[in-house]
């Protein structure tokens, strides 16, 4: 006789923004269910649907396996196929569908942050140099000043990430400034000059990174966004032995890196590396990497978005690179233990 296993499902979603489970209406295989709904599945393949808003309004985020087992999941998309096999039917496990708005804390900075290889560039070999936003709310527009010791390292390309169209999509501009030698813009899929290059000839020593996006906005129907991820990427080839090293220029200069609000006002900002997560003042960057960021992130290992001590600054970094996926786990850690001993030039 033959014994058809199978594995018990508990369906349900939950709001962060309430931070509360809510009541939604799901696809199973094109049948309708309301959240929670408990399922008993074999094996085969079972494709399920979430709303792309809850009840409230607020948008999907994602979804979480939660496995029995202590293992778990994360699914970007609200549409996808599960496969119950052989291997997984007898862990049982709970599937979980979020819904908020981006991740925002009034308890930590805006941190205009830079990314740095982690691992040794030999000369002659190209990396690449990221600089990204953490923790914005309403952001509307921004502009970048930087600077790179021009005799160890010589700028390649400068690539737009369309971050203010990731939200909304709303249209854009993106501005490169060669220093009066060459100037580009770029709305999406519309693309005017050529590659985006630095200008490596700022000065006897220095080459010059000076970049600016905002939205363009058509009768207040795009506002500013709450979000983070990197607003800019930077190709480089190692000239020479020497540090490589990125300087930002900030508020205290001539020329500044800054931040707009959907209002044009300036919004108050810290620049620091990625994983600079605290120092003298908790939840403030001082510059460094040190044992208090491992500390910091170690101490809310395992830590979720259903959490009522959540807090989203700790999220670093997901299934893709630098983005969040609302829980702190080996990767958040990993990320700030590689960073630990790094310095921020001034």
């Amino acid at each position: 006789m033959v014994v058809m296993a199978s594995c018990n499902v508990q369906v349900a979603a939950h709001d962060n923004a309430l931070g509360s489970d809510v009541q939604v209406d799901f696809t199973l295989n094109e049948t309708n269910y309301l959240t929670p709904h408990n399922l008993t599945l074999g094996i085969g393949n079972y494709r399920f649907t979430f709303p792309d808003e809850d009840q409230y309004g607020y948008p999907f985020a994602h979804c979480y396996i939660w496995y029995s087992s202590g293992s778990y999941k994360y699914i970007k998309a609200r549409d996808f196929i599960l496969s119950i096999t052989f291997f997984n039917q007898s862990d049982d496990f709970k599937l979980k569908a979020y819904y908020h708005v981006e991740p925002y804390s009034d308890k930590h900075p805006t941190l205009i942050y830079v990314d740095f290889p982690v691992t040794p560039i030999k000369r002659g070999e190209n990396f690449s140099v990221s600089v990204g936003i953490r923790n914005v709310k309403d952001l509307f527009a921004w502009e970048l000043y930087a600077y790179y010791p021009k005799e160890i390292m010589r700028g390649l390309l400068i690539s737009d990430t369309a971050f203010l169209n990731r939200i909304n999509g709303a249209p854009y501009i993106f501005l490169v400034d060669n220093y009066g030698v060459n100037g580009y813009c770029t709305y999406p899929f519309i693309l005017f000059g050529g590659n985006f290059t630095p200008y490596n000839d700022y000065n006897l020593t220095h080459g010059l990174i000076h970049v600016g996006s905002t939205i363009i906005n058509s009768v207040g129907e795009y506002p500013g966004i709450t979000t983070t991820g990197p607003i800019v990427k930077i190709k480089f080839e190692k000239q020479s032995d020497g540090e490589i090293k990125f300087f930002v220029a900030q508020d205290n200069s001539r020329f500044y890196t800054f931040l707009l609000d959907s209002s044009l006002n300036e919004i108050p900002s810290v620049v620091s590396l990625v994983s600079d997560l605290t120092g003298s003042q908790i939840g403030f960057p001082d510059g460094k990497v040190d044992i208090k960021d491992v500390a910091m992130v170690s101490k809310n290992f395992g830590m979720t978005e259903e959490n009522p001590n959540w807090d989203p600054w700790l999220d670093l970094t997901g299934a893709e690179y630098l983005s969040h996926d609302c829980i702190i786990d080996i990767k958040d850690v990993a990320l700030v233990s590689k960073n630990f001993g790094k310095i921020f030039p001034k």
